[in-house]
């Protein structure tokens, strides 16, 4: 069985956050010393904003090759309607 923590804290800052997550362990007591570690990890350090700094986010130019190689192509789209997705793609 699982089992979903559902935590509420209140910063210092008065910024209030929630945080509902599947619980670590097996049994209810461990899902509660799991919930009641994670609540106080969320006071003292608040909660963490993950970013993934190594993705790049491509260029409309480069979007627009991978749209096409991925997707149009890929798909086996009639040549009538590439040609008006470049089209469209071209104006902006």
């Amino acid at each position: 069985m699982h089992w979903q923590a559902d935590i509420h804290v209140t910063l210092p800052n008065g910024e209030i956050l929630r945080e509902r997550r599947m619980a670590q362990g097996s049994t209810k007591a461990a899902a509660l010393r799991w919930a009641k570690a994670r609540e106080a990890h969320l006071l003292r350090h608040g909660k963490e904003v993950q970013k993934d700094r190594n993705k790049k986010t491509p260029t409309l130019g480069e979007f627009v090759e991978q749209f096409r190689r991925d997707y149009l192509i890929a798909n086996r789209w009639r040549p009538s309607t590439i040609y008006t997705w470049d089209s469209v793609l071209a104006r902006h």
